[in-house]
């Protein structure tokens, strides 16, 4: 993990954490959110609001010495280290850091879908990253890499290595397969032949292959006669 960090007082966090908590929300999301730590009720757009606002300061000091007691704290961790500027190889050391410190959905994906990858070069260097962990152990990782292809990589090149990943990133979790159906469908809406081409041969378990197909069917994007198609092609 980089060290190159200053003494920062980050009271500021706290104290926002805490001014913007609201227990009626925190009493909604916890059940949504299965296997998150103690949860205060702060709502999304303001814990990135607050992030920027870290990423302006010494944000290094806030992902190295930051004490994470909230699921809001590990949120603001995952939204600082994808938004502050920084190098790529620098990111990516926190990033591998950070991914066994992901246990629920919504940190892996608020965090996944805050990175800013329009540099090729950049977006080259996180792809290879992604590669390197489609293995990991950890059903939050795997999942990130998942959503990570789907925030960001769903491009003509990409598609051939995404549909192999379908294949060969291990299942076995709810979340990840999950991710996976949302990964498929989404292709499947913005390139139709090859996502139809997939599913007509896929080896998916049948219940991530059900849920492509169903998420597929909630899409607005789609003809009626391709719904057609869809349902009929589900399995028993």
């Amino acid at each position: 993990m980089p060290n190159n960090t200053k003494n920062a007082n980050f009271e500021f966090v706290s104290q926002f954490l805490q001014e913007n908590a609201e227990p009626d929300y925190r009493d909604f999301s916890a059940g949504l959110v299965p296997g998150c730590e103690e949860m205060l009720g702060v709502r999304i757009p303001k814990l990135r609001a607050l992030a920027k606002q870290i990423c302006k300061q010494d944000f290094r000091a806030f992902l190295t010495d930051y004490h994470k007691q909230y699921f809001e704290d590990t949120m603001l961790h995952g939204l600082v280290l994808a938004g502050a500027k920084m190098p790529m190889e620098e990111r990516l050391q926190w990033l591998a850091d950070f991914l066994p410190q992901i246990n629920n959905w919504s940190i892996c994906d608020c965090t996944s879908t805050t990175f800013n990858l329009k540099q090729p070069a950049e977006a080259a260097q996180m792809y290879a990253f992604l590669l390197s962990h489609s293995q990991n152990p950890l059903p939050y990782a795997r999942r990130f890499v998942l959503v990570m292809l789907l925030a960001h990589y769903l491009q003509p090149q990409y598609l051939a290595d995404i549909l192999r990943l379908l294949e060969e990133v291990p299942g076995n979790d709810y979340y990840v397969n999950m991710a996976k159906a949302w990964l498929l469908a989404t292709l499947f809406v913005k390139y139709r032949e090859e996502g139809l081409a997939y599913l007509q041969n896929s080896r998916l378990d049948d219940f991530t292959y059900n849920k492509s197909l169903q998420k597929i069917l909630e899409s607005r994007r789609m003809l009626p006669e391709d719904k057609e198609l869809i349902r009929s092609m589900k399995r028993k």
